[in-house]
């Protein structure tokens, strides 16, 4: 980065690429950018890479830069269609945001749906709900997905030789008979550890059987249960998706939860440190404190947090469903994972708890403190209040927490 100068396209392209996506993971720390960027030739600037790192920074300039980028690039580039979509979701512009993530796919499925799994999940999971195309969306993947399900298969990288490890991954599982475990967990429930458990500790490989927590798509909830694979979701507990899963002959299932009043606290966290997972007006300003940040999230996301788990509650009148919580996972490991190797039911021959147990380096497990009482400092006594009210006499018995 030292002269942009003397840089030929490619390089440079590969450095605006890493700088990109270590904005998208609030990453950047200290890394001086901005000047070496300004140096760079406009047409670089304006790359797809370049527009993504305005987008992802937060530029003030963001939009000139991702019009400058689409005059140059057109709607025929993928990663151009997909930073013109994150950049119109920043603005709150939901309806271009759709426009161009299904643009996106039209292009090239494959690789939009990593895109949208891997870096993009909160993101497009706000534009699917906010322009109510979730329908809409999941019966066109649903019919591109009659002949052909490869792409459900998620490696950790993209490529052909990531791609055939995974293959070869999910071929051991099989013949292994290991099962496709269904695995719900709630947001900041120590989700990327607990899946980690079953899939790191049976080597199974990521195949997608729902689009993100909105919709499960038939096909591919088919070849998910052919066994060997793994994949966590924070699905949706609705009438769709829990007919959907019936029909599949979905069982058993694991859903994974945690009590509202830590949720609350970390989710307010989890934002501040992730902002560009929320719209433009929601996302955390300088002058915000506790108290303004946690009185948004109660008031705009409490209800819909407590129904998720009423939903899942629900659902096990007619669903195979094992409940686990953050609290049993925080307070006794050892005795969480035998119950959660209990409910999975794979051959535990094949269990290696060291891969299940130890966290790579590589991988961000979005934690901060793992508390499970945390907010009894953060948050106010008639926050509390407002919390326990919301939560049914029914979960707090079934949960073991206590108002």
């Amino acid at each position: 980065m030292a002269d942009p100068s003397s840089l030929k396209p490619e390089p440079a392209r590969a450095i605006l690429s890493a700088l990109n996506f270590m904005a998208e993971q609030s990453q950047l720390g200290d890394v001086q950018w901005r000047e070496w960027f300004s140096r760079l030739p406009r047409e670089m600037q304006t790359t797809p890479e370049g527009a993504g790192l305005m987008v992802h920074t937060g530029s003030r300039q963001a939009s000139e830069f991702v019009s400058e980028m689409l005059l140059g690039c057109g709607e025929a580039d993928v990663e151009a269609c997909l930073i013109a979509s994150m950049a119109a979701y920043g603005e709150e512009n939901f309806p271009s945001a759709s426009r161009y993530l299904k643009r996106a796919f039209e292009l090239d499925l494959s690789y939009t749906l990593r895109q949208c799994v891997m870096r993009y999940s909160a993101q497009t999971a706000r534009i699917l709900g906010a322009t109510r195309t979730v329908d809409e969306m999941s019966s066109w993947l649903t019919e591109h997905s009659k002949d052909n399900v490869d792409f459900t298969l998620m490696p950790a990288t993209f490529g052909r030789k990531s791609i055939l490890v995974s293959r070869r991954l999910r071929q051991k599982a099989l013949d292994r008979g290991l099962p496709s475990p269904i695995l719900i967990t709630q947001g900041k429930s120590a989700s990327v550890s607990v899946a980690a458990i079953l899939a790191s500790g049976f080597g199974l490989p990521t195949v997608l059987y729902a689009l993100l927590s909105q919709r499960v798509i038939g096909p591919w909830l088919t070849e998910y249960l052919r066994g060997g694979a793994c994949y966590t979701t924070h699905l949706d507990p609705s009438q769709e998706n829990v007919g959907l899963l019936l029909k599949g002959g979905a069982a058993p299932i694991i859903v994974h939860v945690r009590d509202p009043r830590q949720q609350v606290v970390s989710l307010m966290e989890h934002y501040r440190r992730y902002p560009n997972q929320r719209e433009g007006s929601l996302r955390t300003k300088p002058e915000s404190s506790d108290e303004s940040d946690l009185h948004e999230l109660i008031a705009g996301r409490l209800l819909s947090l407590v129904r998720w788990i009423e939903g899942w509650v629900s659902a096990s009148d007619d669903l195979n469903i094992n409940f686990t919580t953050f609290e049993e996972f925080v307070t006794d490991r050892d005795r969480f994972l035998d119950r959660i190797l209990s409910f999975y039911g794979g051959d535990t021959r094949y269990f290696d708890k060291a891969a299940a147990t130890t966290e790579q380096a590589a991988v961000d497990y979005h934690r901060r403190i793992g508390s499970v009482d945390e907010w009894r400092t953060r948050l106010s006594a008639s926050q509390i209040e407002e919390i326990n009210a919301a939560v049914p006499n029914l979960l707090w018995d079934r949960f073991g927490w206590r108002p």
